[in-house]
């Protein structure tokens, strides 16, 4: 008796292969698309990474600009896309008491002071006890405010006004401030600008460019409302000033708020 022996070869069907093929197609267009989604994640984090860093810098330059400032000095534009500052340099105690709108002593353009020196920069402006920034910004006498004249050489002993002057009052420690022109940070389309060498604006901040010369702080900024918002504090208690900056670069952005606190006592 014979028996019939099927033979096994061991090969594939084309049904099998064409399965293969399927599903090798498949994994390969699942595995792609994972590895380019890994990949345009790990692009993006380090975009936003690189932005956080740069907004980090300007935001660290901003606040340690802004510290210096002359107490009751600052002043933000109505937009809130620019904020004014006289930076602070130094200061002297004077030895007499100085004129002011109370006692209405005669009007004099200079003042004894104990001797002192400036580590850096070259005073422009004289200040005694300023409360706010209208007696700042101005030319009127009385005010806080008097241009600086000739210091002579150092060490100094007198502060020498750029003509006669009586101030609103006199500083509980017989201390007056020494400053530099000001200084204006504005937002202009995507970026932030530095403005100096303008002299002093008597009139409200605008957000028009003042003159004088422009350095660029950042670029590729995106509108975020108010840039800067200023709380206005006491002569007992510090200004706030409040900076909101949105960096964006190739689709990515992040916003970065900072408070700084400015002292107000004179």
């Amino acid at each position: 008796m014979f028996r019939s022996v099927q033979q096994d070869n061991g090969g594939f069907t084309l049904v099998e292969l064409i399965a293969v093929i399927v599903v090798l197609a498949i994994t390969s267009v699942v595995g792609g698309g994972f590895v380019v989604s890994v990949v345009d994640q790990y692009q993006k984090a380090q975009l936003r990474s690189t932005l956080v860093q740069r907004g980090t810098v300007t935001m660290e330059q901003l606040a340690r600009q802004l510290r210096m400032s002359v107490p009751n000095s600052l002043r933000v534009s109505t937009g809130g896309d620019c904020v004014e500052f006289m930076p602070l340099i130094g200061g002297a105690f004077y030895t007499e008491e100085l004129p002011d709108a109370e006692n209405n002593k005669a009007v004099v353009d200079s003042v004894d002071t104990v001797e002192f020196s400036l580590l850096d920069g070259t005073p422009s402006q004289i200040l005694v006890a300023p409360l706010d920034s209208t007696e700042i910004y101005t030319v009127a006498v009385p005010s806080a405010r008097i241009a600086a004249g000739d210091f002579g050489v150092a060490p100094y002993s007198q502060a020498v006004f750029s003509g006669n002057h009586r101030f609103l009052r006199n500083s509980s420690s017989r201390r007056l401030l020494l400053a530099e022109q000001p200084k204006r940070f504005c937002i202009v389309g995507s970026q932030l600008i530095r403005y100096e060498g303008y002299g002093l604006d008597t009139g409200g901040i605008s957000s028009a460019s003042p003159g004088g010369t422009s350095v660029l702080m950042s670029a590729s900024l995106e509108a975020e409302g108010s840039a800067f918002v200023l709380t206005s504090g006491s002569e007992d208690r510090n200004a706030a000033l409040l900076i909101s900056l949105r960096f964006a670069d190739r689709g990515e952005s992040v916003l970065l708020n900072s408070r700084v606190l400015v002292r107000n006592a004179p």
